[in-house]
């Protein structure tokens, strides 16, 4: 299996700066009516849903080199808290 690409160090490579990122995702959901301060909540009830159609809808994409939901679920919910998203 191979591992998994982390999207901070790819958000990095092209020369996103992460702290900027969480500020312009605040003021945009600020724009469309969303309390940033519910995007934990959200973003938990969303883990179910893409738990259950990880493997299946990601084998199209990438046979047989799914990484494992748990592993990846861990190192966004890092960098999420990270920048105080979680």
């Amino acid at each position: 299996m191979s591992r998994p690409v982390r999207l901070v160090s790819v958000v990095r490579r092209r020369g996103v700066d992460v702290e900027y990122a969480t500020e312009v995702f605040s003021q945009k959901a600020a724009h469309r009516g969303i309390d940033p301060s519910c995007f934990a909540e959200r973003y938990r009830a969303r883990l179910i849903q893409y738990r259950e159609r990880w493997d299946k809808e990601l084998e199209i994409h990438i046979p047989g080199a799914v990484p494992h939901f748990d592993e990846v679920e861990r190192q966004v919910n890092r960098h999420l808290r990270r920048v105080n998203l979680l």
